[in-house]
């Protein structure tokens, strides 16, 4: 099975199956980007996993990354844990076409990352201020996009921007819906190891969730 995995008929078919079932099923006038720890033990042998920050502390293992909307995921990436998430955004966002607003945390609140989608046109990356609200700017240089976003964040009228915010909770419920059944995705067993392994792993996981979830399918007792 392993060998089969890797031949590129079966790596296109996957392919192909994840953009079927797990792309946006609509156009989204919002997208949200976080990425989801996937740890293992620290007694692996894997040399490719990293270790970095997880929920609530620190592990070894991967995360995913991912931009989610329009009911369905846009867009994601399998890294090793200790990668940075401006760096995997960056990466996601030149992968795939996108306009509207970003949702992210204010971890994603760099003026690179603000460049990358003002070039892109269309799209403006919004998050909360990454040191707070109420702190000066410096004097250095700030993206056009930086500067919208902390405007409309924390200018006289912040309410649409803070609504808009309130909205990138979808990701996580995406992650929640991830999970919470027996076949989803969560810490990768330990069979799966080496990113080629964790990354068809995660493919799979998607996939099967979003055939699980899907309306036009149901399944019946005889």
């Amino acid at each position: 099975m392993s060998r089969r995995l890797r031949s590129p008929a079966v790596r296109a078919l996957l392919d192909a199956l994840e953009r079927r079932v797990v792309a946006p099923r609509t156009p989204a006038a919002f997208w949200a980007i976080d990425g989801k720890p996937l740890p293992i033990g620290g007694a692996s042998k894997d040399r490719q996993a990293g270790y970095g920050r997880a929920a609530r502390g620190k592990a070894r293992g991967y995360k995913v990354h991912a931009i989610v909307g329009g009911g369905g995921i846009a867009a994601w990436r399998l890294a090793p844990m200790h990668k940075d998430e401006r760096t995997m955004a960056a990466r996601l966002l030149r992968s795939v076409p996108l306009a509207g607003y970003l949702l992210a945390d204010a971890n994603y609140d760099s003026n690179p990352l603000h460049d990358l989608c003002e070039g892109l046109g269309g799209l403006q990356l919004l998050t909360p201020r990454r040191y707070g609200a109420g702190h000066g700017l410096g004097h250095h240089r700030h993206s056009p996009g930086r500067l919208r976003c902390v405007a409309r964040t924390e200018g006289p009228f912040p309410a649409f921007a803070r609504g808009l915010l309130r909205e990138r909770g979808g990701i996580e419920r995406c992650y929640g819906n991830l999970v919470n059944w027996g076949g989803g995705l969560s810490a990768p067993p330990a069979w799966v190891r080496a990113h080629r392994r964790v990354h068809r792993w995660v493919q799979a996981k998607l996939v099967l969730t979003a055939l699980k979830h899907a309306p036009e399918l149901r399944t019946y007792v005889a």
